[in-house]
Protein backbone atom coordinates (compact mmCIF):
# COMPACT_ATOMS: atom_id res chain seq x y z
CA UNK A 1 0.00 0.00 0.00
CA UNK A 2 1.28 3.51 -0.81
CA UNK A 3 2.36 5.35 2.58
CA UNK A 4 1.17 8.45 1.80
CA UNK A 5 4.58 10.08 0.94
CA UNK A 6 4.53 10.10 -3.02
CA UNK A 7 6.19 7.12 -3.62
CA UNK A 8 4.68 3.63 -4.72
CA UNK A 9 5.41 0.92 -2.70
CA UNK A 10 7.56 -1.75 -4.18
CA UNK A 11 6.21 -5.45 -4.03
CA UNK A 12 9.15 -5.79 -1.01
CA UNK A 13 7.85 -2.77 0.83
CA UNK A 14 4.31 -4.56 0.53
CA UNK A 15 5.47 -7.55 2.01
CA UNK A 16 7.21 -6.19 4.88
CA UNK A 17 3.93 -5.01 6.06
CA UNK A 18 1.66 -8.08 5.58
CA UNK A 19 2.00 -9.07 9.22
CA UNK A 20 0.85 -6.18 10.66
CA UNK A 21 -1.84 -5.98 8.03
CA UNK A 22 -3.31 -9.50 9.02
CA UNK A 23 -2.50 -9.21 12.83
CA UNK A 24 -4.84 -5.59 12.15
CA UNK A 25 -7.68 -7.08 10.70
CA UNK A 26 -7.86 -10.27 13.08
CA UNK A 27 -6.89 -7.65 15.86
CA UNK A 28 -8.56 -9.52 18.91
CA UNK A 29 -9.01 -12.84 17.72
CA UNK A 30 -5.13 -14.16 16.75
CA UNK A 31 -5.53 -17.05 19.44
CA UNK A 32 -8.71 -17.81 17.88
CA UNK A 33 -7.64 -17.53 14.37
CA UNK A 34 -4.19 -19.83 15.49
CA UNK A 35 -6.39 -22.42 16.28
CA UNK A 36 -8.63 -23.16 13.47
CA UNK A 37 -5.73 -22.68 11.48
CA UNK A 38 -4.26 -25.44 13.39
CA UNK A 39 -7.33 -27.80 12.76
CA UNK A 40 -8.07 -26.72 9.16
CA UNK A 41 -11.63 -25.32 10.25
CA UNK A 42 -12.40 -23.45 6.89
CA UNK A 43 -15.80 -22.49 8.15
CA UNK A 44 -14.52 -20.87 11.05
CA UNK A 45 -11.71 -19.12 9.09
CA UNK A 46 -13.77 -18.15 6.27
CA UNK A 47 -16.50 -16.44 9.15
CA UNK A 48 -13.32 -14.55 10.50
CA UNK A 49 -12.67 -13.43 7.01
CA UNK A 50 -15.58 -12.10 6.10
CA UNK A 51 -15.74 -10.26 9.02
CA UNK A 52 -12.40 -8.68 8.86
CA UNK A 53 -13.01 -7.68 5.15
CA UNK A 54 -16.19 -5.79 6.14
CA UNK A 55 -16.82 -2.97 4.02
CA UNK A 56 -14.69 0.29 5.24
CA UNK A 57 -15.28 3.65 4.29
CA UNK A 58 -12.09 5.76 4.63
CA UNK A 59 -10.88 2.89 7.45
CA UNK A 60 -14.18 3.09 9.15
CA UNK A 61 -16.65 0.59 9.36
CA UNK A 62 -20.18 1.33 7.44
CA UNK A 63 -23.27 0.09 8.58
CA UNK A 64 -25.68 -1.32 6.05
CA UNK A 65 -27.87 0.90 7.01
CA UNK A 66 -25.82 3.83 5.75
CA UNK A 67 -25.88 2.66 2.57
CA UNK A 68 -28.42 2.77 -0.88
CA UNK A 69 -27.83 1.04 -3.87
CA UNK A 70 -27.72 3.74 -6.52
CA UNK A 71 -28.97 4.88 -9.82
CA UNK A 72 -27.29 5.20 -13.13
CA UNK A 73 -27.87 7.04 -16.33
CA UNK A 74 -27.99 5.30 -19.78
CA UNK A 75 -25.40 6.26 -22.05
CA UNK A 76 -27.37 7.60 -24.19
CA UNK A 77 -29.06 10.13 -21.72
CA UNK A 78 -25.37 11.35 -20.73
CA UNK A 79 -25.01 11.74 -25.00
CA UNK A 80 -28.53 13.14 -25.41
CA UNK A 81 -27.93 16.97 -25.25
CA UNK A 82 -26.88 19.52 -27.61
CA UNK A 83 -23.34 19.08 -26.85
CA UNK A 84 -23.51 15.29 -27.56
CA UNK A 85 -22.18 15.45 -31.18
CA UNK A 86 -19.34 18.07 -29.50
CA UNK A 87 -18.46 15.33 -27.10
CA UNK A 88 -17.93 12.60 -29.64
CA UNK A 89 -15.74 15.31 -31.33
CA UNK A 90 -13.82 15.55 -28.49
CA UNK A 91 -13.07 11.84 -27.23
CA UNK A 92 -12.18 11.73 -31.21
CA UNK A 93 -9.39 14.14 -30.76
CA UNK A 94 -8.38 12.48 -27.54
CA UNK A 95 -7.70 9.49 -29.81
CA UNK A 96 -6.01 10.93 -32.36
CA UNK A 97 -3.89 12.66 -29.86
CA UNK A 98 -2.83 9.49 -28.47
CA UNK A 99 -4.23 10.69 -25.07
CA UNK A 100 -5.73 7.85 -23.73
CA UNK A 101 -4.06 4.51 -22.08
CA UNK A 102 -5.83 0.83 -22.49
CA UNK A 103 -4.94 -1.14 -19.40
CA UNK A 104 -4.84 -5.12 -20.68
CA UNK A 105 -5.30 -7.39 -17.37
CA UNK A 106 -3.69 -11.05 -19.30
CA UNK A 107 -2.23 -12.67 -16.24
CA UNK A 108 -5.25 -15.08 -16.59
CA UNK A 109 -4.39 -18.24 -15.82
CA UNK A 110 -7.12 -20.28 -17.25
CA UNK A 111 -7.48 -22.96 -13.83
CA UNK A 112 -10.77 -23.65 -14.47
CA UNK A 113 -10.00 -25.82 -17.86
CA UNK A 114 -7.33 -27.72 -16.27
CA UNK A 115 -4.86 -28.81 -18.94
CA UNK A 116 -7.09 -27.88 -22.03
CA UNK A 117 -5.42 -24.41 -22.02
CA UNK A 118 -2.44 -22.72 -21.02
CA UNK A 119 -3.76 -18.98 -19.95
CA UNK A 120 -6.56 -17.16 -21.17
CA UNK A 121 -4.70 -15.16 -23.23
CA UNK A 122 -3.15 -17.80 -25.54
CA UNK A 123 -6.89 -19.21 -25.65
CA UNK A 124 -8.27 -20.49 -28.72
CA UNK A 125 -12.21 -20.64 -28.54
CA UNK A 126 -12.28 -22.94 -31.65
CA UNK A 127 -9.34 -24.77 -30.64
CA UNK A 128 -10.88 -25.42 -27.39
CA UNK A 129 -13.72 -26.60 -28.68
CA UNK A 130 -12.32 -28.90 -31.69
CA UNK A 131 -10.31 -30.52 -28.19
CA UNK A 132 -14.10 -31.04 -26.10
CA UNK A 133 -15.98 -32.74 -28.70
CA UNK A 134 -13.86 -35.47 -28.88
CA UNK A 135 -14.13 -35.93 -25.25
CA UNK A 136 -16.42 -38.34 -22.99
CA UNK A 137 -17.84 -37.05 -20.08
CA UNK A 138 -15.58 -39.15 -18.26
CA UNK A 139 -12.40 -38.28 -20.14
CA UNK A 140 -12.95 -34.50 -19.59
CA UNK A 141 -10.31 -32.69 -16.82
CA UNK A 142 -12.00 -32.73 -13.34
CA UNK A 143 -11.87 -28.74 -13.42
CA UNK A 144 -14.39 -29.02 -16.78
CA UNK A 145 -16.54 -31.77 -14.78
CA UNK A 146 -16.68 -29.36 -12.07
CA UNK A 147 -18.58 -26.91 -13.99
CA UNK A 148 -21.08 -28.94 -15.67
CA UNK A 149 -22.86 -32.65 -14.95
CA UNK A 150 -22.72 -35.20 -17.90
CA UNK A 151 -26.22 -33.76 -19.25
CA UNK A 152 -25.28 -30.35 -19.25
CA UNK A 153 -22.21 -31.38 -20.46
CA UNK A 154 -23.64 -33.23 -23.48
CA UNK A 155 -26.50 -31.07 -24.47
CA UNK A 156 -23.51 -28.04 -24.79
CA UNK A 157 -20.83 -30.55 -26.38
CA UNK A 158 -23.96 -30.92 -29.54
CA UNK A 159 -24.24 -27.01 -29.14
CA UNK A 160 -20.74 -27.16 -30.02
CA UNK A 161 -20.51 -28.84 -32.81
CA UNK A 162 -23.17 -27.49 -34.17
CA UNK A 163 -21.48 -24.13 -34.37
CA UNK A 164 -18.27 -25.16 -35.48
CA UNK A 165 -20.31 -27.07 -38.69
CA UNK A 166 -21.73 -23.32 -38.77
CA UNK A 167 -18.16 -22.05 -38.72
CA UNK A 168 -15.70 -24.03 -40.92
CA UNK A 169 -11.91 -23.95 -40.35
CA UNK A 170 -11.61 -21.54 -43.30
CA UNK A 171 -13.62 -18.90 -41.65
CA UNK A 172 -11.69 -19.06 -38.43
CA UNK A 173 -8.93 -16.56 -36.91
CA UNK A 174 -6.80 -18.80 -34.42
CA UNK A 175 -6.53 -16.28 -31.93
CA UNK A 176 -6.55 -16.33 -28.60
CA UNK A 177 -8.09 -14.38 -26.24
CA UNK A 178 -5.59 -11.87 -25.87
CA UNK A 179 -4.21 -10.93 -29.05
CA UNK A 180 -8.67 -10.81 -30.29
CA UNK A 181 -8.85 -8.37 -27.72
CA UNK A 182 -5.72 -6.24 -29.01
CA UNK A 183 -6.51 -6.71 -32.84
CA UNK A 184 -9.63 -5.19 -32.09
CA UNK A 185 -9.19 -2.63 -29.74
CA UNK A 186 -6.86 -1.29 -32.75
CA UNK A 187 -9.63 -1.88 -35.67
CA UNK A 188 -11.74 0.29 -33.33
CA UNK A 189 -9.01 3.01 -32.89
CA UNK A 190 -8.35 3.09 -36.29
CA UNK A 191 -12.28 3.36 -37.03
CA UNK A 192 -12.23 6.56 -34.83
CA UNK A 193 -8.94 8.51 -35.69
CA UNK A 194 -6.67 6.44 -38.60
CA UNK A 195 -3.40 6.19 -37.94
CA UNK A 196 -3.92 6.67 -33.77
CA UNK A 197 -2.82 3.03 -32.75
CA UNK A 198 0.95 4.22 -33.35
CA UNK A 199 0.14 6.91 -30.82
CA UNK A 200 -2.16 4.98 -28.17
CA UNK A 201 -0.52 4.03 -25.17
CA UNK A 202 -1.14 0.48 -23.99
CA UNK A 203 -0.15 -1.01 -20.63
CA UNK A 204 -0.13 -5.29 -20.19
CA UNK A 205 -0.43 -6.54 -17.32
CA UNK A 206 1.33 -10.46 -17.20
CA UNK A 207 2.19 -12.59 -14.56
CA UNK A 208 5.92 -12.71 -13.36
CA UNK A 209 5.60 -16.50 -14.26
CA UNK A 210 6.98 -18.12 -17.75
CA UNK A 211 3.74 -17.63 -19.17
CA UNK A 212 4.03 -13.95 -18.57
CA UNK A 213 7.35 -14.00 -20.49
CA UNK A 214 5.75 -16.12 -23.27
CA UNK A 215 2.71 -13.32 -23.41
CA UNK A 216 5.69 -10.74 -24.04
CA UNK A 217 7.48 -12.40 -26.29
CA UNK A 218 4.06 -13.18 -28.56
CA UNK A 219 3.80 -9.17 -28.89
CA UNK A 220 7.15 -8.96 -30.40
CA UNK A 221 6.46 -11.47 -32.54
CA UNK A 222 3.67 -9.66 -33.82
CA UNK A 223 5.54 -6.70 -34.41
CA UNK A 224 3.42 -5.61 -31.05
CA UNK A 225 0.02 -5.63 -33.18
CA UNK A 226 0.49 -2.65 -35.04
CA UNK A 227 1.20 -0.15 -32.06
CA UNK A 228 4.41 1.81 -31.64
CA UNK A 229 6.39 -0.73 -29.26
CA UNK A 230 7.64 2.56 -27.73
CA UNK A 231 3.98 3.17 -26.44
CA UNK A 232 3.73 -0.59 -24.71
CA UNK A 233 4.53 -1.22 -21.31
CA UNK A 234 4.86 -4.61 -19.98
CA UNK A 235 4.08 -4.96 -16.13
CA UNK A 236 4.75 -8.30 -14.54
CA UNK A 237 2.06 -8.79 -11.41
CA UNK A 238 4.06 -10.80 -8.78
CA UNK A 239 3.23 -13.48 -6.53
CA UNK A 240 2.76 -14.00 -2.78
CA UNK A 241 3.38 -16.68 -0.07
CA UNK A 242 0.94 -17.47 2.50
CA UNK A 243 0.94 -16.33 5.68
CA UNK A 244 -0.36 -18.42 9.10
CA UNK A 245 -0.88 -17.58 13.11
CA UNK A 246 1.90 -18.19 15.07
CA UNK A 247 2.19 -17.58 18.87
CA UNK A 248 -0.78 -15.13 17.88
CA UNK A 249 1.73 -13.45 15.72
CA UNK A 250 1.33 -13.58 11.73
CA UNK A 251 4.35 -15.63 10.60
CA UNK A 252 4.79 -16.74 6.68
CA UNK A 253 3.87 -20.07 5.69
CA UNK A 254 6.45 -22.48 5.10
CA UNK A 255 6.50 -24.13 1.56
CA UNK A 256 2.81 -22.42 0.59
CA UNK A 257 1.18 -21.89 -2.71
CA UNK A 258 1.64 -18.61 -4.46
CA UNK A 259 -1.26 -16.11 -5.36
CA UNK A 260 -1.20 -13.48 -7.69
CA UNK A 261 -1.98 -10.18 -5.60
CA UNK A 262 -4.63 -9.21 -7.70
CA UNK A 263 -5.75 -6.43 -9.90
CA UNK A 264 -5.54 -3.93 -7.36
CA UNK A 265 -1.99 -4.68 -6.90
CA UNK A 266 -1.74 -4.58 -10.55
CA UNK A 267 -3.26 -1.22 -10.56
CA UNK A 268 -1.10 0.01 -8.08
CA UNK A 269 2.04 -1.27 -10.24
CA UNK A 270 0.64 2.12 -12.68
CA UNK A 271 2.64 4.46 -10.43
CA UNK A 272 5.57 2.20 -9.24
CA UNK A 273 8.88 3.92 -10.21
CA UNK A 274 10.85 1.08 -12.77
CA UNK A 275 8.42 -1.80 -12.48
CA UNK A 276 7.47 -1.22 -16.63
CA UNK A 277 9.27 -1.95 -19.36
CA UNK A 278 8.88 -0.60 -22.92
CA UNK A 279 7.90 -2.58 -25.82
CA UNK A 280 11.37 -1.84 -27.27
CA UNK A 281 13.02 -3.14 -24.61
CA UNK A 282 13.82 -0.04 -22.10
CA UNK A 283 12.96 -0.56 -18.50
CA UNK A 284 11.76 3.15 -17.62
CA UNK A 285 13.19 4.57 -14.00
CA UNK A 286 10.05 6.52 -14.09
CA UNK A 287 6.50 4.99 -12.96
CA UNK A 288 4.62 4.25 -16.28
CA UNK A 289 1.76 6.96 -15.35
CA UNK A 290 4.29 9.51 -14.60
CA UNK A 291 6.39 8.82 -18.34
CA UNK A 292 3.14 8.75 -20.33
CA UNK A 293 1.61 12.41 -18.63
CA UNK A 294 5.17 13.75 -19.43
CA UNK A 295 5.46 12.12 -23.08
CA UNK A 296 1.14 14.44 -23.26
CA UNK A 297 3.15 17.55 -21.78
CA UNK A 298 0.65 16.70 -18.45
CA UNK A 299 -2.81 17.18 -20.50
CA UNK A 300 -5.46 14.92 -19.43
CA UNK A 301 -5.38 11.20 -20.32
CA UNK A 302 -8.17 8.57 -20.27
CA UNK A 303 -7.36 5.82 -18.83
CA UNK A 304 -9.52 2.20 -19.82
CA UNK A 305 -9.32 -1.61 -18.42
CA UNK A 306 -9.80 -4.15 -20.04
CA UNK A 307 -10.11 -8.04 -19.11
CA UNK A 308 -8.73 -10.95 -20.84
CA UNK A 309 -11.67 -13.16 -20.40
CA UNK A 310 -14.61 -10.23 -20.95
CA UNK A 311 -16.45 -11.21 -24.40
CA UNK A 312 -18.00 -7.88 -25.00
CA UNK A 313 -14.56 -5.99 -25.68
CA UNK A 314 -14.01 -9.09 -28.71
CA UNK A 315 -16.43 -7.66 -30.33
CA UNK A 316 -16.66 -4.42 -32.53
CA UNK A 317 -19.07 -2.68 -30.31
CA UNK A 318 -17.78 -2.84 -27.07
CA UNK A 319 -13.54 -2.44 -27.57
CA UNK A 320 -13.54 0.90 -27.99
CA UNK A 321 -16.72 2.02 -28.64
CA UNK A 322 -17.07 5.83 -29.65
CA UNK A 323 -20.22 6.35 -27.64
CA UNK A 324 -19.74 4.33 -24.48
CA UNK A 325 -16.05 5.87 -24.15
CA UNK A 326 -17.43 9.62 -25.46
CA UNK A 327 -20.18 9.44 -22.58
CA UNK A 328 -17.48 8.14 -19.74
CA UNK A 329 -15.28 11.47 -20.58
CA UNK A 330 -18.13 13.34 -20.61
CA UNK A 331 -18.54 12.40 -16.63
CA UNK A 332 -15.03 12.64 -16.60
CA UNK A 333 -14.99 16.24 -17.99
CA UNK A 334 -17.97 16.80 -15.10
CA UNK A 335 -15.52 16.25 -12.66
CA UNK A 336 -15.33 12.28 -11.83
CA UNK A 337 -11.91 10.61 -11.96
CA UNK A 338 -13.00 7.52 -12.18
CA UNK A 339 -16.19 6.31 -14.12
CA UNK A 340 -17.51 2.69 -13.71
CA UNK A 341 -19.63 0.95 -16.22
CA UNK A 342 -22.26 -0.88 -15.40
CA UNK A 343 -24.20 -4.14 -16.52
CA UNK A 344 -27.40 -6.07 -15.74
CA UNK A 345 -27.77 -8.48 -13.31
CA UNK A 346 -30.37 -11.24 -14.24
CA UNK A 347 -28.67 -13.84 -12.15
CA UNK A 348 -28.54 -11.58 -9.09
CA UNK A 349 -24.66 -11.81 -8.47
CA UNK A 350 -23.13 -10.00 -5.18
CA UNK A 351 -20.75 -8.22 -5.66
CA UNK A 352 -19.31 -5.31 -7.56
CA UNK A 353 -23.12 -3.63 -7.11
CA UNK A 354 -22.67 0.53 -7.42
CA UNK A 355 -24.11 2.02 -4.22
CA UNK A 356 -23.73 5.61 -2.12
CA UNK A 357 -23.36 6.42 0.85
CA UNK A 358 -26.46 8.39 2.79
CA UNK A 359 -24.26 10.00 4.67
CA UNK A 360 -21.99 12.05 2.66
CA UNK A 361 -23.30 11.09 -1.07
CA UNK A 362 -20.27 9.71 -2.36
CA UNK A 363 -20.84 6.64 -4.77
CA UNK A 364 -18.54 3.84 -5.18
CA UNK A 365 -18.64 0.34 -5.87
CA UNK A 366 -19.16 -2.55 -2.63
CA UNK A 367 -16.77 -5.01 -3.45
CA UNK A 368 -17.98 -8.86 -3.52
CA UNK A 369 -15.41 -9.82 -0.72
CA UNK A 370 -16.20 -6.63 1.72
CA UNK A 371 -20.03 -7.64 1.96
CA UNK A 372 -20.09 -11.55 2.77
CA UNK A 373 -21.32 -10.69 6.81
CA UNK A 374 -24.90 -11.71 7.30
CA UNK A 375 -25.81 -8.70 7.80
CA UNK A 376 -24.51 -7.24 3.97
CA UNK A 377 -25.51 -10.46 2.11
CA UNK A 378 -28.78 -9.35 3.81
CA UNK A 379 -28.78 -5.76 2.14
CA UNK A 380 -27.89 -7.35 -1.30
CA UNK A 381 -30.53 -9.80 -0.63
CA UNK A 382 -33.42 -6.80 -0.15
CA UNK A 383 -31.42 -5.64 -3.45
CA UNK A 384 -31.42 -8.24 -6.25
CA UNK A 385 -30.73 -8.11 -9.50
CA UNK A 386 -29.65 -4.43 -9.29
CA UNK A 387 -26.66 -3.69 -11.89
CA UNK A 388 -23.02 -4.25 -11.56
CA UNK A 389 -19.17 -3.61 -12.30
CA UNK A 390 -18.47 -4.71 -16.11
CA UNK A 391 -14.81 -4.00 -14.75
CA UNK A 392 -14.51 -1.58 -17.87
CA UNK A 393 -13.54 1.58 -15.73
CA UNK A 394 -11.99 4.88 -17.60
CA UNK A 395 -9.75 7.07 -15.22
CA UNK A 396 -8.60 10.28 -15.53
CA UNK A 397 -5.03 9.95 -15.88
CA UNK A 398 -3.46 12.51 -13.69
CA UNK A 399 -6.30 12.24 -10.53
CA UNK A 400 -5.43 8.02 -10.85
CA UNK A 401 -1.87 8.40 -10.69
CA UNK A 402 -2.25 11.10 -7.58
CA UNK A 403 -4.45 8.90 -5.28
CA UNK A 404 -2.44 5.37 -6.05
CA UNK A 405 0.59 7.69 -4.26
CA UNK A 406 -1.36 9.49 -1.63
CA UNK A 407 -4.11 6.79 -0.74
CA UNK A 408 -4.20 2.96 0.25
CA UNK A 409 -6.19 0.20 -1.04
CA UNK A 410 -7.72 -2.04 1.57
CA UNK A 411 -6.35 -5.46 2.25
CA UNK A 412 -8.76 -8.53 2.13
CA UNK A 413 -7.87 -11.43 4.14
CA UNK A 414 -8.26 -14.71 1.40
CA UNK A 415 -8.41 -18.34 2.81
CA UNK A 416 -6.56 -20.59 0.50
CA UNK A 417 -5.17 -23.80 0.37
CA UNK A 418 -1.46 -23.46 1.42
CA UNK A 419 -0.31 -26.49 -0.72
CA UNK A 420 -1.81 -29.30 -2.43
CA UNK A 421 -2.87 -31.12 0.92
CA UNK A 422 -5.39 -28.06 1.31
CA UNK A 423 -4.30 -27.09 4.36
CA UNK A 424 -4.91 -23.43 4.87
CA UNK A 425 -3.36 -20.29 4.83
CA UNK A 426 -4.07 -16.34 4.82
CA UNK A 427 -3.61 -14.44 1.74
CA UNK A 428 -4.00 -10.81 0.91
CA UNK A 429 -5.60 -9.17 -2.07
CA UNK A 430 -5.97 -5.63 -3.03
CA UNK A 431 -9.30 -4.80 -5.39
CA UNK A 432 -8.68 -2.09 -8.37
CA UNK A 433 -13.02 -1.11 -7.64
CA UNK A 434 -11.99 0.51 -4.08
CA UNK A 435 -10.84 3.35 -5.72
CA UNK A 436 -14.16 4.43 -6.80
CA UNK A 437 -15.13 4.70 -2.70
CA UNK A 438 -12.19 7.46 -2.20
CA UNK A 439 -13.81 11.08 -1.78
CA UNK A 440 -12.09 12.01 -4.13
CA UNK A 441 -12.76 10.13 -6.83
CA UNK A 442 -15.66 11.73 -7.54
CA UNK A 443 -17.10 8.68 -8.83
CA UNK A 444 -19.60 8.21 -11.44
CA UNK A 445 -21.06 5.19 -13.39
CA UNK A 446 -23.44 4.65 -16.75
CA UNK A 447 -24.72 1.93 -18.31
CA UNK A 448 -24.61 1.48 -21.93
CA UNK A 449 -27.73 -0.41 -22.40
CA UNK A 450 -30.28 -1.34 -20.24
CA UNK A 451 -30.28 -4.86 -21.01
CA UNK A 452 -26.62 -5.31 -21.89
CA UNK A 453 -25.26 -8.37 -19.56
CA UNK A 454 -22.18 -9.77 -18.67
CA UNK A 455 -20.52 -11.89 -21.74
CA UNK A 456 -17.11 -13.62 -19.74
CA UNK A 457 -15.31 -16.62 -20.56
CA UNK A 458 -14.28 -18.50 -17.41
CA UNK A 459 -14.87 -22.33 -17.99
CA UNK A 460 -15.88 -24.69 -20.26
CA UNK A 461 -19.75 -23.82 -19.59
CA UNK A 462 -19.29 -20.38 -21.34
CA UNK A 463 -17.95 -22.04 -23.98
CA UNK A 464 -21.35 -21.99 -25.92
CA UNK A 465 -22.09 -18.30 -25.62
CA UNK A 466 -18.16 -17.62 -26.19
CA UNK A 467 -18.16 -19.38 -29.90
CA UNK A 468 -20.66 -16.51 -31.54
CA UNK A 469 -18.55 -13.74 -30.16
CA UNK A 470 -15.53 -15.09 -31.92
CA UNK A 471 -17.78 -15.91 -35.20
CA UNK A 472 -19.05 -12.87 -34.81
CA UNK A 473 -15.36 -10.84 -35.11
CA UNK A 474 -13.70 -13.53 -37.48
CA UNK A 475 -16.36 -11.33 -40.00
CA UNK A 476 -15.00 -8.23 -39.56
CA UNK A 477 -13.28 -6.98 -42.29
CA UNK A 478 -11.32 -4.65 -40.15
CA UNK A 479 -10.02 -7.28 -37.68
CA UNK A 480 -9.20 -9.81 -40.97
CA UNK A 481 -7.32 -6.87 -41.95
CA UNK A 482 -5.38 -6.20 -39.07
CA UNK A 483 -4.73 -10.09 -38.73
CA UNK A 484 -3.28 -10.58 -42.02
CA UNK A 485 -0.92 -7.48 -41.69
CA UNK A 486 0.47 -8.80 -38.54
CA UNK A 487 -1.98 -9.99 -36.20
CA UNK A 488 -1.04 -13.28 -38.07
CA UNK A 489 1.98 -14.93 -36.39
Amino acid sequence: MPSGKNEIETVAAIESKIPRWIEGLLAGRLTEIEDALRRADKKALAQAADEANALRIDGRRADPDSIEISEAPIRDHILSGPDAGAARARLAETVDRGRVVIQFFFAGAATRLGDLAAGLYFLDLWELAEKVVELAYEAAPSAVRASVDRARFEADIERIRAILAENPPAGRLPLGLGPRQVVQHRASLEAIAPGSARRVRIVVHVAATDLGDKIIADFRAREFFGFDPRNVFFLRQPYLAGWTIEGARAAPLAESIQYPYGHGHATLQLAEPGAAERGDGVRIVEDVLGSILRACRDAQILVATRRVNDLTVATTGGAFDLDRMAAAASLIERGSAVVVELVSNPEGQKGGNWVRHRGDGRKFLIEGLSAKTPAWQSFLDRHPNSPYNAFRNVYEGRALREMLLRRDLPPYLRVRPRAEDATPGLYLELVSGDLSAFAEARSEAFRNDPEECIHDFKEFRDLVAALPFAARQDRDPAVRRIYEEGGRR
